[in-house]
């Protein structure tokens, strides 16, 4: 378990959605396993090194990496509903929200109610891009965090499950900026007077306020904020908790997102992607995140979590 990140029942589930794609127009030559080349790119996901999955597997470093890229997707293939955001369903979207009321506004009742998600801003650490794969490397820089990398945008709901992202932009661009010039915002604005009618995402001050997108109050740089306004903003921010502790468990689980990224930058979405999908999975089949002192921290859903944020976070 604390080799994998799950258990074996969580790892043969996967294995058992997986393994169609991994052995579809699969060559003669290929002699690797389907279990094997899952458990090669798991290695590496959680954080180990790939000449740690070579003997342990007794692969040359050659085929590690070109399993890798094969497996991954075949991951993002076979769980590819793992990761939805059931927009125009607005049946769906008030169970997300009543789930959101039962664990994070109980107490709050007729105060903060209609929120279907959290967004926020993943910064996820690659290594300086090179004049091949673009024209401008400067940009990937984020001056934050002093790191080269790409901004990543993501909603999660109640329970720490991914249900949408968007890393088309480099570490240089403001959250606000981002989430405006994705698709999804673009398809939220045209159903926001029908299906998202009293229903909200819960932003942090990075972004712009929405009708549909709530965002705190901003702090006076005079005085203090008026008490209906500070108790708004702490029932809000009890709201954003999940968006937290999603990238704390995302990050803790797989840290390979902890450390730069040193693979070519069109593939850095294909292992972003994969390690939100089987976040979601281990999530859903409450399978909690085993450190190395021992300590167990619950990433199920129904149960509290906490996890260590990354250092680009």
């Amino acid at each position: 378990k604390r080799t994998y990140r799950m258990d074996k029942l969580t790892f043969a589930h996967i294995l058992s959605r997986v393994r169609p794609h991994l052995e579809k127009n699969r060559a003669r030559s290929d002699t690797v396993a389907a279990d094997v080349k899952l458990s090669l790119a798991i290695t590496w996901l959680r954080g180990g090194s790939y000449l740690d999955a070579c003997r342990l597997h007794q692969v040359a470093a050659s085929t590690f990496w070109r399993n890798l890229w094969v497996t991954l997707d075949a991951i993002n293939i076979a769980l590819a509903d793992e990761i939805n955001l059931p927009l125009h369903d607005r049946q769906a979207l008030e169970g997300i929200a009543r789930r959101f009321k039962e664990r994070w506004g109980a107490n709050y009742a007729g105060c903060y109610d209609g929120c279907i998600g959290d967004i926020d801003g993943l910064i996820i650490r690659v290594r300086k891009p090179s004049r091949k794969e673009t024209s401008c490397g400067q940009a990937f820089f984020c001056g934050r965090y002093k790191c080269f990398g790409l901004a990543y945008q993501v909603i999660c709901d109640a329970d720490c499950i991914v249900m949408w992202y968007n890393g088309n932009h480099a570490g240089s661009v403001h959250d606000s900026t981002a989430f405006k010039n994705s698709s999804l915002y673009r398809s939220i604005r045209e159903v926001a007077d029908t299906v998202l009618k009293d229903l909200h995402i819960a932003g942090d001050g990075a972004y712009a306020d929405e009708e549909w997108l709530l965002t705190p109050w901003p702090e006076p740089r005079l005085g203090v904020l008026a008490a209906d306004k500070d108790t708004f903003n702490f029932v809000h921010s009890l709201h954003r908790q999940p968006i937290e502790r999603t990238f704390g468990l995302l990050v803790g689980r797989w840290l390979v997102l902890e450390r730069d990224l040193r693979v070519p930058l069109r593939k850095v979405d294909c292992v972003v992607a994969a390690c939100m999908r089987l976040n979601n999975v281990c999530i859903r089949r409450k399978q909690g995140i085993m450190w190395d002192d021992g300590k167990r921290v619950m990433g199920e859903s129904g149960g509290g979590g906490r996890g260590t944020a990354p250092r680009s976070y």
